[in-house]
């Protein structure tokens, strides 16, 4: 029941090996997880989210209110979200630029949104975001969302999407 803020103009480059880049480790639950600046890079190596949860564990919220995020998943996990059978709270994306890459290994995972057979809240995409880039591999279902488990409503600027992403590649973009 703690939140992490991360709100530096620096950068961080955080990776994890059995854990998430940023969030929680192998049966080791997180709180909340708040990025409002700074140059962002997180992955994991195994069973974890880049940023979330690992595997068989809970992360609560994830925010994302700026800055230049990248993050990469772990086996069958999410880029952003949940690890192998893990869980996730809500996850909000409302400003910066965001690219998430799902599990390219395992049985897949959603680039954002939950690991294989795990759960995530809802995920909410506004259109105050400068770029969102999800990119998963072949072995994964949905884009957004999870692979073989349960998300809640997943809604990028006014469109609901409530079977999750399906695409390869889902390229958001808004502009002034």
């Amino acid at each position: 029941n703690v939140t992490l803020t991360i709100k530096g103009a620096g950068s961080l480059d955080a990776g994890g090996i059995a854990g998430a880049g940023i969030g929680g480790g192998l049966e080791i639950d997180c709180g909340n997880i708040v990025i409002e600046r700074g140059i962002i890079t997180a992955s994991s190596r195994y069973t974890s989210a880049g940023i979330g949860s690992g595997q068989s564990a809970s992360c609560q919220d994830i925010t994302i209110s700026g800055g230049i995020v990248s993050v990469k998943a772990g086996t069958s996990s999410a880029g952003i979200g949940g690890g192998l059978q893990g869980s996730v709270g809500n996850i909000t994306i409302s400003g910066g630029t965001v690219t998430a890459v799902g599990s390219e290994n395992g049985n897949g995972g959603g680039a954002i949104g939950g690991g294989y057979r795990g759960s995530a809240g809802y995920i909410l995409i506004t259109d105050s975001v400068t770029k969102v880039i999800a990119k998963i591999s072949n072995k994964t279902s949905r884009t957004i969302g999870t692979s073989e488990g349960s998300c809640g409503t997943i809604r990028v600027a006014d469109i609901e999407y409530p079977d999750g992403v399906s695409d390869t590649l889902f390229i958001f973009e808004t502009y002034d």
